[in-house]
């Protein structure tokens, strides 16, 4: 339901994953001024078209009744309408002539005005729940979506994304049901109805109608471009607040303070000035099209004067079909005026979930048939190196050897068993690497090339390496976020075969950065498992996370405040660690996940778990975890 937006174009306004930073910008002239690319109808006729398909996503005949009854009872409000003006200009042309039925044309005539105003009340409400239908489903496809998404996401640059996609979709949808329907099929009316009474008076209408309507439609296009200006400098000066902000301490060092104040300055003055631009040309087109109007109801009162039959009948109806259709076509310019200025803020957001609908799971690369490199019974291959260290000074001397030097591993044979004794069952594996390779985007050479390795189940392991070797892209190879050449399998499973439900439920990993919500401590930390678990207290003694309770006046309930700015770094990473072991998963996977803790509650952690029938995978830079650890695994990017 979600996935599926193949008739939205490519990005063409912004880029909005961080992962491809780089805006197409709208070219400038000589002056400095920004030329904006000719929008055509459609293209915006495609975006109205995609923002629909959205309507009929799910529970499409609910959809479609809603869309069909407004309508319906659209065309007898505007029947009632043209019937209420015949019958008003009747009553005028009767008081004139002092005829006896003018009371049954006064109690017609307001009959008539009752029916227009309850359907007018009721399309309103049906196209309302359409609209609110229509709403639904693209804010559930977009946060479908954007849980679900590989990419890594600007959450400053989406908020302002979904507030004008939310409104503009909203605003576009009224204007296009309420206003353009009923001012289009109110105009059709009053031609046939002009039609009738004179077709001269339906060639000067026409006439009138296409300068006011081709004079509408040049300054449309000025607005347009002015509307597609101020997105871009509002996001300008709002974002340079926002950087300067995050940043400050870096414009302070870097003495760029009037640099940025410049900067901003430039951009809110544009923005300004651009808005006031606007407004002129609202101004203009307001003046323009009243006098138009004015022009033509001079001109056909002139032609009834010299030329009409029943001066009087014609004269008053004239004058109510005119106010109507002035109305009626000033109200379809507005709205379509709206329409294609929303339609720019609709397609930023409609192509940012399409953009976010192509970047799932993605696909893995096929590997070759050719024979992968045999593994020893430690489970490494040649490309990487293990030692089991006895001292810090030992691994730190060998480990800047090993970057220098390329060596091998030797097999390791396994000791004779004595007679009459039964061989030990052959451990079971965990996690494997065969012949994994890795190429970034943008890059000139492989990551992670070849990489083989074997872990069994209830073995710990520490993984070391420079900084860029590849350790942490690892686990994104894991977790199916990155395309990749080889076999990983989990628990003898190809990952391939496997969702990625499947493998978070075998798997618990604690990334680098410790993600906390805006909510309290236990929120926190029992967010993705079950709430009231029975080894909760255990857990959070083990992970001194009972000790961050009780320091808070609030406890449990304390609120750690947006991305847990109100804990110190080693208690946000305390918390995430309780939160993975809550979720009782096999495999344990640590990325430098005590980085911030102090030794003491660091390897009291660390030790605890070592002493749990888990597998547990650590990637760290410090000696003292590595020295806890069964095997330590050196995973050199030169090497790989």
């Amino acid at each position: 339901m979600h996935g599926d937006f193949s008739e939205v174009p490519e990005i063409k306004v912004c880029e909005i994953c961080e992962g491809n930073n780089e805006k197409k910008e709208i070219p400038e002239d000589e002056s400095g001024h920004l030329i904006i690319t000719k929008r055509t109808v459609m293209h915006c006729a495609k975006i109205i078209y995609n923002v629909f398909l959205f309507s009929l996503a799910t529970r499409k005949a609910f959809a479609l009744s809603l869309f069909t009854v407004g309508f319906v009872i659209c065309m007898i409000c505007n029947h009632a309408t043209m019937t209420t003006i015949n019958y008003q200009a009747d009553t005028i042309d009767s008081l004139a002539r002092n005829e006896p039925n003018v009371m049954k044309t006064v109690i017609q005539m307001v009959a008539w005005v009752t029916v227009a105003s309850v359907m007018r009340e009721l399309y309103s409400l049906c196209f309302t729940l359409f609209i609110n239908h229509t709403l639904h489903n693209i804010s559930t496809a977009l946060f479908y979506n954007t849980i679900y998404t590989i990419s890594p996401i600007s959450s400053v640059r989406i908020n302002r994304i979904i507030d004008r996609g939310n409104r503009g979709i909203q605003n576009m949808l009224i204007n296009i049901l309420v206003k353009i329907l009923y001012g289009v099929t109110s105009i059709i009316i009053i031609y046939k109805n002009l039609m009738e009474m004179d077709l001269r008076y339906v060639c000067v209408i026409t006439g009138f109608n296409v300068i006011y309507l081709g004079v509408s439609f040049v300054l449309l296009k000025i607005r347009i471009r002015n509307k597609t200006l101020m997105n871009k400098y509002d996001d300008l000066y709002s974002n340079s607040i926002i950087e300067c902000l995050a940043n400050k301490e870096s414009v302070v060092v870097n003495n760029t303070e009037k640099q940025e104040i410049y900067t901003f300055d430039l951009h809110l003055t544009r923005f300004l000035q651009i808005s006031f631009s606007d407004r002129v040309v609202v101004a203009a087109l307001n003046v323009f099209q009243k006098f138009i109007y004015t022009l033509l109801h001079i001109t056909l009162m002139v032609y009834v004067y010299m030329y009409g039959e029943n001066k009087l009948n014609d004269a008053v109806k004239l004058m109510f079909y005119l106010k109507r259709l002035d109305r009626n076509l000033m109200n379809v310019a507005i709205a379509t005026k709206t329409v294609f200025v929303r339609y720019v803020d609709c397609e930023i957001y409609i192509e940012y979930i399409h953009k976010l609908s192509k970047h799932m799971e993605p696909p893995v690369v096929q590997v070759s048939k050719s024979p992968l490199p045999s593994l020893n019974e430690a489970g490494q291959s040649n490309s990487q190196l293990e030692y089991k260290y006895n001292s810090t000074s030992q691994m730190d001397s060998e480990n800047s050897t090993f970057h220098t030097n390329r060596t091998h591993t030797e097999e390791i044979p396994e000791c004779p068993s004595a007679p009459g004794t039964k061989k030990a069952p052959k451990r079971k594996v965990a996690v494997e690497f065969k012949n994994v390779s890795y190429w970034p985007e943008n890059s000139c050479k492989e990551l992670i090339k070849d990489f083989s390795c074997r872990i069994f189940e209830g073995e710990k392991v520490c993984l070391i390496g420079k900084s860029g070797s590849g350790k942490t892209t690892l686990l994104s190879l894991l977790l199916k976020q990155k395309p990749y050449t080889g076999i990983i399998e989990v628990c003898g499973v190809d990952i391939r075969e496997m969702t990625k439900d499947n493998i978070t439920e075998k798997i618990g990993i604690v990334p680098q950065e410790s993600a906390l919500f805006n909510n309290t401590l236990i929120y926190n930390t029992e967010y993705g498992s079950a709430p009231n678990q029975a080894n909760l207290s255990s857990i959070l003694e083990d992970t001194a996370v009972n000790e961050i309770v009780e320091s808070k006046k609030n406890g449990y309930d304390y609120t750690v405040g947006v991305a847990g700015r109100n804990l110190s770094g080693g208690e946000k990473q305390r918390v995430c660690l309780a939160r993975c072991l809550l979720r009782d998963t096999g495999i344990i996977i640590l990325d430098e996940a005590t980085s911030k803790l102090d030794c003491l509650t660091e390897n009291k952690i660390i030790s605890s778990l070592c002493s749990q029938n888990r597998t547990v995978i650590i990637i760290s830079h410090s000696p003292l975890i590595a020295e806890l650890m069964e095997r330590i695994i050196i995973i050199n990017s030169e090497n790989n």
